[in-house]
């Protein structure tokens, strides 16, 4: 199932539950353009999206794919552990 931030990013999933833990996938978020992904530092930052707060048994994963062709904004590139 989709978790629809805004109509333009359409790019993130839960995906269900492994040994008891939430995984929330953001999946390509360098495909976002730059100026928009400011949106996804609430997420990172604060594990909120909007009101509501992610349980804290959720793990998010990012992916990202040519970071020289798609580039992330720095400020969310801060809050990334790079694997």
């Amino acid at each position: 199932a989709s978790i629809p931030i805004t109509s333009s990013i359409s790019s993130m999933t839960r995906c269900g539950s492994a040994l008891g833990r939430s995984i929330l996938l953001i999946n390509g978020i360098n495909n976002v353009p730059t100026e928009k992904q400011c949106r996804f530092i609430e997420i990172l930052k604060y594990r909120k999206v909007n009101t509501f707060e992610l349980p804290k048994n959720c793990v998010i994963v990012a992916t990202y794919s040519d970071l020289e062709k798609s580039p992330i904004s720095e400020e969310l590139y801060s809050l990334m552990a790079q694997i």
